[in-house]
């Protein structure tokens, strides 16, 4: 972007200086890049939010698609951006979630469900007001949400391998383990390094939370067979490096561009 004000964070230098949670909505006027949901709270107890960029505004265009700027349309900060200021709730809470308001158009981009029967805000939503509104909120109420959220993903993934039709023994073998998994990421869990395998391995259909079971099924097992392989090649590989307790996971993978990729790291 050229216009003048899009150097990134630009916009931080006039927020720096509101001096409450309402003249704060006025300097968001000002933020034009990068895309943020720009958050404040006053000493007051005022809580604000607005999600600002500076936007082309072509008439009879919503944004999701490129189109030729005319040449008498220019990016503009958008008027009546969307916005909240101290909602009844008594929070405002952002995580990649819808945060256009009520008759707000066009409407902002925003990612929705990662294939979990929740999207994170949900998740945030629901420890929020798990805490009763007597009781402060403490650092130990901020760690838990990820901790617990974390562990609650790999379960629901870890439930998609159900007990296999056409059982190959070892693949058979390998889904019992997992089935067993506790979900925590721990360096001596055999469930942990046999999920994470077949989750890279496995047609990525079979995570989809909202596919029928079973489309889902028929996926399973040819995904336990790769992760068994692949493991049984890593493990070899490294006992005859003549290392013990060590493991070699996939290449972290990159699903927009391969140049992006990650190399494979011994854990």
């Amino acid at each position: 972007m050229n216009e003048p004000g899009t150097a990134a964070y630009m916009g931080g230098l006039r927020l720096s200086q509101a001096k409450d949670c309402r003249t704060f909505l006025d300097e968001a006027m000002y933020w034009k890049a990068p895309t943020e949901n720009l958050i404040c709270g006053d000493v007051d107890g005022t809580i604000s939010f607005q999600g600002s960029a500076l936007t082309p505004n072509r008439r009879g265009w919503v944004g999701r698609l490129p189109v030729p700027a005319p040449a008498n349309t220019n990016g503009t900060a958008r008027e009546g951006c969307s916005r909240i200021i101290s909602p009844s709730k008594g929070y405002i809470a952002t995580a990649n979630n819808n945060i256009n308001t009520s008759g707000y158009w066009p409407p902002v981009v925003f990612k929705t469900t990662t294939g979990l029967p929740y999207e994170r805000i949900t998740r945030v939503e629901t420890v929020i007001n798990s805490i009763p509104p007597t009781r402060k909120w403490t650092i130990e109420d901020t760690e838990a949400p990820a901790a617990r959220s974390a562990v609650a993903a790999r379960r629901l993934r870890a439930r998609a391998v159900q007990r296999l039709d056409r059982q190959d023994a070892d693949a058979e073998k390998a889904r019992a383990i997992v089935a067993a998994w506790d979900g925590v990421l721990n360096v001596d869990s055999a469930g942990a390094a046999i999920h994470t395998a077949w989750r890279n391995a496995v047609d990525q259909k079979a995570l989809d939370y909202n596919r029928p079971r079973e489309e889902k099924l028929p996926l399973v097992e040819p995904g336990l067979v790769k992760a068994v392989a692949t493991l049984t090649k890593e493990q070899e590989r490294t006992r005859r490096a003549g290392a013990t307790g060590s493991c070699t996971f996939e290449t972290s993978r990159i699903r927009s561009s391969s140049e992006f990729d990650l190399p494979t790291v011994e854990r």
